[in-house]
């Protein structure tokens, strides 16, 4: 518990680092051991914060009175109010001057201040309103009606369903940066890292709802910039060698020429050449696109077809795949393997057999 205490005039009545007290709150008696954190010895009628260590656990709110006594003899010594309930153990050390003042605030009992000096420590937990409102002793509305004046005041965003405050989504968004700076330089002919390994690479426990809306917050303050599953930093380019520029011409020139009625992988079209698989990978989200994960085709191809779906389910209102494949002229199994990118973008749906728009 982190408490204010202030010691009683008499003589005796003094505290020091570890004292083994009597912490006597409501109709308990606990065991507990002294943390002054203010100075290493209180003196009789000091008032200062102290974190209480108790050897049992105990029900308490903000602003609880309670009484302390020595352990042995048993003298009453002082009494104050519970402050916190804290989940990290506090000492006299560099961090002593940050956690005081955050004490200062819980003890003012300023709503918005209190709600953001927890979300300040909670939000590596991604807190839930529940505890929000546990910690504060407010209710749902009032936590709710201080979450959106701390959000105009860019205090705190919102990150898929998570409240974090302004400070630790910084730390994210520093550690996202570093981690695709160092893809870039490991990796000079991609053109990023996929959305889902980057997310999870700044958090394992991201779900992917998580990721997105992280990504999202990212791209529109124009750290980061998302080419179809690719992220990278906003100002990272490709740099290409001549040899390598030729080589992605070829490609290109090779897809578009296969049209609608052949397709391969990205190892099929390198031969498995690690040198040409670098550029081939370069070209996803600007000359190529991947369907199901493992073929590819040229991006010209893919946005015309996608163009063409559109006129025709504007104008018919539903496509089935057999007209998507008389459309383009294609195969049954290419045809689904660009649909099925369709839907996945969300550009179409599927309704039964047939596709519309999203």
């Amino acid at each position: 518990l982190d408490v204010k205490i202030k010691l009683l005039k008499h003589e005796n009545c003094t505290l020091e680092n570890w004292d083994r007290l009597k912490l006597y709150h409501g109709t308990r008696e606990i065991l507990c051991r002294a943390v002054p954190l203010e100075i290493e010895k209180m003196k009789p009628l000091d008032e200062g914060f102290v974190q209480l260590r108790l050897e049992e656990k105990i029900i308490c709110k903000k602003l609880d009175p309670f009484v302390i006594r020595t352990y042995s003899p048993m003298d009453t010594i002082g009494g104050g109010l519970i402050i916190d309930v804290s989940n990290q153990k506090h000492s006299i050390n560099k961090d002593t001057e940050k956690i005081i003042e955050e004490l200062k605030i819980k003890e003012s009992g300023d709503p918005i201040e209190i709600l953001e000096v927890f979300l300040k420590k909670n939000s590596n937990v991604y807190p839930k309103i529940e505890q929000m409102m546990t910690y504060t002793g407010m209710s749902r509305s009032m936590v709710l009606e201080l979450i959106e004046e701390l959000t105009k005041k860019e205090k705190v965003v919102k990150l898929n369903n998570n409240i974090i405050h302004i400070e630790y989504f910084e730390f994210l968004k520093s550690k996202l940066i570093k981690i695709l700076s160092k893809f870039h330089s490991e990796n000079t002919l991609k053109l990023g890292m996929p959305k889902q390994e980057a997310g999870l690479k700044v958090d394992s426990s991201f779900k992917t709802k998580d990721i997105e809306s992280l990504i999202e917050l990212l791209v529109s303050d124009r750290s980061v910039k998302l080419i179809d599953n690719l992220l990278s930093l906003k100002n990272f380019t490709v740099n290409m060698s001549d040899e390598e520029v030729k080589l992605k011409n070829e490609f290109s020139k090779k897809l578009l020429s296969m049209g609608y009625m052949d397709i391969c992988t990205i190892n099929e079209l390198s031969d498995n050449d690690r040198k040409k698989k670098s550029v081939i990978e370069s070209m996803i989200g600007t000359e190529i696109e991947i369907l199901d994960e493992e073929y590819i085709i040229s991006k010209v191809l893919y946005d015309s077809a996608k163009e063409k779906m559109i006129e025709f389910i504007n104008k018919n209102h539903t496509m089935t795949l057999g007209e998507f494949r008389d459309m383009i002229n294609s195969s049954r199994k290419i045809s689904m393997l660009i649909l099925e990118s369709f839907d996945k973008k969300k550009i179409t749906k599927r309704v039964e057999n047939k596709r519309v728009l999203y």
